[in-house]
C-alpha cells in the first residue's frame, strides 16, 4: 500500500474510532452475554458490545501523528434538551 494511501486509511479509522467513542458516552453500550455451562464448568463465555447512534456536529479538534499512529481529537457540544 503507499504510504499515501495508508496515511488517508489511519485518519479515517481514527475518525471512526473518535466517532464511536462519542456515540458511546452519549448514548451508552449494549452489553450481551451468553453462558455455556456443561457439567457444573463454563465452556464457553461470550460477550458482545454495541452501540447505535447519530452523531451530529461533532468537531475534529486535532489530528496528530505519533509513530505511525494516527490520533484524533474530537468535541460536540450537547444540551440537555436533546435528551428529552
Amino acid at each position: 500500500m503507499a504510504p499515501v494511501i495508508a496515511e488517508v486509511s489511519n485518519v479515517e479509522s481514527a475518525q471512526v474510532d473518535a466517532y464511536r467513542l462519542i456515540a458511546e458516552k452519549v448514548k451508552g453500550v449494549r452489553i450481551d452475554g451468553q453462558d455455556l455451562i456443561k457439567n457444573m464448568m463454563v465452556k464457553r463465555s461470550t460477550i458482545r458490545t454495541s452501540v447505535a447512534a447519530i452523531v451530529r456536529n461533532a468537531n475534529i479538534v486535532e489530528t496528530t501523528f505519533k509513530e505511525g499512529l494516527c490520533e484524533v481529537e474530537m468535541e460536540i457540544v450537547i444540551s440537555h434538551a436533546q435528551f428529552k
